[in-house]
């Protein structure tokens, strides 16, 4: 799903920060593991007629400088005495960690032997974070279709509480059936036919992205992903943070120190060609109505809310075009409320707001919305259900040339996961007129 809040991204499918507002809060929760004292080896036999090395002492904890293993001892009338236990440190905390020193051993009439120190630990590997999802929608642009297919879902985790954070699954093929994530062409996303990874605007760093380097997903037999209908699980999902490159191929690699998630198991259902509801039982009740589009879904209520624009920005994204404007008077809590408009294509023309393609949010070209923080960590959403849109002839709204009107749009709440389901009893806002012209 596309989502902002406070001037953050949905990436791909929402909003990245532009830097003027939100959440400024430090979310780094990233701990090293915990570190393990390895036992130190046993010391040597004697040479000759020595007596048998004492056992050795054990070795110093990994991490930051270890504490000696202690040498062992031997007492001998001849020869020389046993080596002491090379003692392997434990798994330290990321940094350097070195070994503790060797004991020398007692002899009498021989050479004191030096017994070697317990080894360094390693350093800790990356923390990993727990990562749920929920929401499922299919949000291929319309200049994908048939070409791949872009499912995505809102998920969180507590590596950055209370952030925007998207999960995609991106098909580049037909194929149904089992496959591995993070092996053979799934390893990078340079190759990746199965693609699953998250986006995260975090503090600091509007586009956090984690690939899925292990797990498994299935989809059913059934399923035609590349044409928005798919029944499918990811189960226990492994990221590691990774960059993509600029330029093609886009080839993933991971970040040095990044954080990773862990154990995400998910289920997605997505079938635009369902009936709507159940079918009513023969002489009894009716099956329930399902979720259907915004077409006649809305009874437009007479009293909604009265709002303004402010100055509307431009905030590049790698597929769409996305626009900004405060929304007025504040409604909601100290952060501000805002208008967003997003373009999935260079159309121009008048268009009616929430009507045909863009009655759905997982399908509209031109998507009008609005979001209210309230004390959620998703706010109140707002979706554009009637209006007009007139994009003027010259602008290419997905690269920030827009010159546009926006008039008598009706905005109304929906569910804020999926963006699609109208709130029972909900709000609705109303703007009269809106003007956008950049740059």
């Amino acid at each position: 799903m596309k989502r902002f809040s406070t001037l953050t991204m949905l990436i791909g499918i929402g909003l990245l920060a532009t830097g003027a507002c939100g959440d400024d809060g430090d979310d780094d929760d990233t701990n090293a593991g915990k570190p393990r004292a390895g036992n130190a080896g046993r010391g040597g036999s004697a040479s000759g007629a020595g007596g048998t090395a004492a056992r050795a002492g054990k070795a110093g904890r990994g991490g930051s400088a270890g504490l000696a293993g202690k040498g062992g001892s031997e007492i001998t009338t001849a020869g020389r005495s046993g080596r002491g236990g090379n003692g392997a440190g434990g798994e330290g905390q990321a940094g350097e960690s070195r070994g503790g020193t060797g004991g020398s051993g007692i002899v009498i009439g021989g050479a004191s032997g030096a017994g070697d120190g317990g080894t360094g630990g390693e350093s800790g590997g990356p923390s990993c974070f727990g990562a749920t999802a929920h929401g499922w929608g299919d949000i291929t642009p319309s200049s994908g279709r048939g070409l791949y297919a872009k499912y995505a879902s809102f998920f969180e985790s507590s590596a950055f509480p209370g952030r925007d954070a998207v999960l995609e699954l991106w098909t580049f093929l037909p194929d149904t059936g089992r496959f591995e994530l993070g092996k053979d062409d799934n390893k990078n996303w340079a190759t990746c036919m199965q693609c699953v990874i998250a986006r995260v605007d975090d503090v600091g760093n509007p586009n956090r992205i984690f690939f899925a380097d292990a797990g498994v997903l299935t989809i059913d037999d059934a399923s035609e992903p590349i044409d928005g209908v798919i029944e499918a699980n990811i189960t226990n999902a492994h990221f590691v943070e990774v960059t993509v490159a600029d330029t093609y191929p886009y080839a993933s690699t991971p970040v040095d120190g990044g954080i990773c998630l862990e154990g995400l198991t998910t289920h997605i259902s997505i079938d635009p060609n369902a009936p709507p509801g159940g079918a009513g039982g023969a002489g009894g009740q009716g099956g329930a109505g399902g979720e259907g589009g915004y077409a006649g879904a809305f009874d437009l209520p007479d009293d909604c809310i009265e709002v303004s624009s402010g100055t509307w920005i431009f905030d590049l994204q790698p597929t769409y075009g996305l626009y900004l404007s405060a929304i007025g008077p504040n409604l909601g809590s100290s952060e501000q409320d805002l208008f967003a408009l997003e373009f999935f294509g260079n159309a121009v023309g008048t268009t009616r707001i929430g009507h045909d393609v863009d009655s759905r949010f997982s399908t509209c070209e031109r998507c009008f919305l609005a979001n209210i923080p309230d004390n959620t960590s998703d706010g109140l959403w707002f979706f554009g259900v009637d209006g007009t849109l007139t994009v003027d002839a010259g602008s290419t709204p997905m690269s920030g040339t827009l010159s546009a009107t926006a008039t008598d749009v009706t905005l109304m709440q929906v569910n804020p996961y999926t963006l699609e389901t109208p709130v029972e009893n909900g709000a609705c806002l109303h703007l009269t007129t809106a003007t956008i012209a950049l740059p």
